[in-house]
């Protein structure tokens, strides 16, 4: 869990707005896919789906990004352990306060 929390905080931040090379983790649980407003690098791929994350959404895409959002732009290639990428999209998803 602490290698994929640590590969996803080399791109996105946990703070409310802070932007590195991928937009903020901090409260996307229930918000839109592609649809902070201080970011706007998002692929079409990802704005074009329109759905919202939730925990199992993102445990899915932390396992294989490319089918949640084929096209995605995201450089994590996912990982072969979903009960890890479950437990770290439970961690992204409390994050909101």
């Amino acid at each position: 869990v602490t290698d994929i929390v640590n590969s996803c905080l080399q791109c996105h931040g946990l703070s409310d707005g802070e932007v590195l090379a991928g937009p903020s983790l901090h409260g996307i649980c229930g918000e839109r896919m592609g649809s902070a407003p201080e970011y706007e690098q998002y692929s079409e791929a990802l704005t074009s789906i329109g759905q919202t994350w939730t925990s199992d959404l993102l445990a899915q895409f932390i396992e294989n990004p490319e089918s949640v959002v084929s096209g995605t732009t995201m450089a994590w290639a996912g990982t072969q352990d979903g009960k890890a990428a479950a437990q770290v999209a439970e961690l992204i998803c409390s994050n909101a306060s």
